[in-house]
C-alpha cells in the first residue's frame, strides 16, 4: 500500500489565513523594483487611446509556451451548451440576446475570412451563469483556463499575472466609513470598454450561433474587440487603463478616484453634500471622456439620490452590495449577510439524496482503493483532473436504479413456538433483498430489526422490545435467511419433499 501525504496545500491556507487576519494592520510589503519598471512600462507602452477609447495589448509572458488553437474542445463545448440551453427557451433567448447586443455595441465582432490569419489563433470555450442582480440577471463566462489536454497550455498560462495596482482593499473600506455622506458607483461593463489591441484579438476567437436566436443555425466564429472578463490579466488590464487615465487627467476628482476605486467599484465619503454633488458631476464627466458610464449610484445623501434618479442611473435599494458586504443606507450599517444553505425541512439525507453511477475506469477514487505509487498518483490525468464527461452534466453516465420485484417471503415463527417448527406457523412479510447489502452482517441486523418490529406489532406496549438488537434476534434472523435463501435455491425440491408427506 502506497500513501501520499502533501503539506503543500495545509501550508498555502497557512499562509492566506494569516494575511488575512493582519488585513489593514499589518506594514505594506516593498514593492519589487523589476515589478514596477514593468508595470511602468505596460502603461507607456502597451495602452492608448484613440477616439475617446483606450486600446490595450495583453501582457505576454517572457517564454510563454506556445499556445494551442483549442479549436476543436470549444467546439464541443459550444455544441453541448447549445444543446443544454434547447430545454430553457427563456434562457436561450437572454443568452442569444446578450451575443447580439455585444456584436451590436463592437464588443463582438464575426471572423470571415480565417485563412488570412497571421496573428496566434486560440479559441475559448463559455457557457451562461444565472446571477442575482438586477442589472445582469445572466451573464456568459468564458474559460479562459481551457486546456486541449493535460500537457497543453490554457490562455491563462501564457499571460501575465500581477498583483493589485490600485489602493488596497481595506484602505477603501476606511475611508468609505470615514465620513458623514457616504456614496457607491460601479462602472457599467468596465472590461466591455476598453478595447484590445487587433494584434491579440484572434486568440479570443470563440464559437456560436451565425443567427444567436435560432439553435438550428450554424456556427460561426466570433472574437473580442475588448478586454474579456475571464481572463487573470483582466483586472489588471483594467486597473492599468483606469490609472493612466487618471494620471493623465490631474484633479481632485481622479485623484479621489484613483484612491478609491477597486476593480470596477466606487467607493468613497464626504464631509459635506456639496462635494458629494461636486464628486458626481465631475467623475461621470471624467470617465465619459475614457468611454466609461458610472451607474448605480447610491447614498445615504437624499440630495445625491434624487439627482442620480432624475438622470435614471440611481439604485433606489436600500440595502447596497458592496465587496461582498451589505450596507443599510437607513440605518448605514456595514456588515456581512449570513447565509441559510438549507431550509430544515429540506435537509439532504441518503433516502432522497441524487445517486448517480460513476465506471470504475473513469472513478479516480478507485485508484486509492487498489493501491497506487504516490509518484504514479501525481502525473495522473484521472486523479488530478478527474473524468473529462465531469465538465458537461448532460455527458453524465446514466444509472436507473432497479427495485426487484419482492418475489422472496420469509417467514416468522410466534413467540409461542419453538424454532424447530417454524414452517408450522408462519406469516409472510416483504422481502428482504439480501443483494442490496455488502455484507451479510448488515442483512442480519436490517432483518432483526424487520422482525423486531412485526413481533411488537403483535405484542401490548409493555412487552415490546426496544434498544439494541440482542444475540437471540440475531440468530433468529440469520436463521430466516438461510431458510429464504433455501426456498429460492431449491424451491422444486422443498415442493418436491412437501407432496411426498401429503
Amino acid at each position: 500500500m502506497n500513501i501520499l501525504v502533501c503539506h503543500k496545500q495545509e501550508e498555502c491556507d497557512l499562509e492566506k489565513f494569516w494575511k488575512l487576519e493582519s488585513l489593514g494592520i499589518d506594514a505594506k510589503e516593498q514593492n519589487d523594483p523589476d515589478l514596477a519598471e514593468s508595470i511602468e512600462n505596460y502603461l507607456q507602452t502597451s495602452i492608448t487611446k484613440k477616439n475617446d477609447k483606450y486600446i490595450t495589448k495583453l501582457p505576454w509572458r517572457e517564454n510563454a509556451p506556445e499556445l494551442p488553437t483549442n479549436e476543436d474542445i470549444a467546439k464541443r463545448r459550444t455544441e453541448s451548451v447549445i444543446r443544454r440551453l434547447k430545454k430553457d427557451p427563456e434562457m436561450f433567448r437572454k443568452y442569444g440576446e446578450i451575443i447580439t447586443d455585444q456584436e451590436q455595441r463592437g464588443f463582438i465582432e464575426k471572423v470571415y475570412d480565417e485563412s488570412t490569419c497571421t496573428n496566434k489563433v486560440h479559441y475559448i470555450p463559455h457557457h451562461p451563469v444565472k446571477k442575482d442582480s438586477v442589472t445582469t440577471p445572466i451573464r456568459i463566462v468564458y474559460n479562459c483556463s481551457c486546456r486541449a489536454n493535460d500537457s497543453s497550455p490554457c490562455l491563462n498560462d501564457c499571460l501575465a499575472t500581477y498583483p493589485p495596482i490600485m489602493t488596497d482593499l481595506t484602505e477603501i473600506l476606511v475611508r468609505f466609513r470615514m465620513y458623514k455622506y457616504a456614496v457607491t458607483a460601479d462602472i457599467e461593463k468596465a472590461f466591455l470598454h476598453i478595447e484590445l489591441d487587433v494584434d491579440d484579438r484572434d486568440v479570443t476567437r470563440f464559437y456560436w450561433l451565425e443567427n444567436p436566436m435560432d439553435t438550428e443555425s450554424r456556427l460561426i466564429t466570433y472574437r473580442f474587440k475588448v478586454v474579456l472578463f475571464g481572463a487573470t490579466c483582466s483586472p489588471f488590464m483594467l486597473s492599468a487603463t483606469l490609472m493612466k487615465h487618471f494620471r493623465d487627467n490631474p484633479s481632485t476628482t481622479s485623484t479621489e478616484l484613483q484612491r478609491n476605486v477597486y476593480v470596477d467599484n466606487v467607493l468613497t465619503s464626504f464631509t459635506d453634500k456639496q462635494s458629494l454633488l461636486k464628486f458626481y458631476t465631475e467623475s461621470r464627466k471624467l470617465l465619459s471622456e475614457a468611454g466609461f458610464n458610472l451607474r448605480s449610484w447610491n447614498s445615504n445623501s437624499t440630495e445625491l439620490q434624487n439627482v442620480a434618479g432624475r438622470d435614471k442611473i440611481g439604485d433606489n435599494d436600500d440595502i447596497v452590495k458592496i465587496l461582498g458586504m451589505r450596507w443599510d443606507r437607513e440605518s448605514d450599517d456595514l456588515k456581512f449577510q449570513q447565509i441559510e444553505f438549507m431550509e430544515k425541512d429540506k435537509m439532504i439525507t441518503k433516502q432522497n439524496a441524487e445517486w448517480n453511477y460513476c465506471p470504475t475506469d473513469d472513478n479516480p477514487a478507485d485508484y486509492l482503493t487498489r493501491g497506487i505509487y504516490a509518484k504514479h498518483l501525481y502525473n495522473n490525468s484521472l486523479w488530478m483532473n478527474g473524468p473529462q464527461w465531469i465538465l458537461n452534466r448532460e455527458n453524465w453516465p446514466t444509472w436507473t436504479r432497479k427495485i426487484e420485484d419482492c418475489s422472496t417471503m420469509v417467514t416468522v415463527s410466534d413467540d409461542n413456538t419453538d424454532d424447530e417448527s417454524t414452517n408450522a406457523s408462519t406469516q409472510t412479510i416483504s422481502c428482504i433483498d439480501i443483494q442490496r447489502y455488502r455484507s451479510l452482517e448488515k442483512a442480519i441486523r436490517v432483518t432483526a430489526y424487520v422482525l423486531r418490529f412485526i413481533q411488537n406489532l403483535r405484542n401490548s406496549k409493555d412487552k415490546r422490545s426496544i434498544g439494541f438488537i440482542s444475540v437471540e434476534e440475531r440468530c433468529k434472523a440469520l436463521k430466516v435467511l438461510i431458510v429464504t435463501v433455501q426456498q429460492e435455491t431449491f424451491k422444486d425440491e422443498i415442493e418436491s419433499l412437501n407432496s411426498l408427506k401429503a
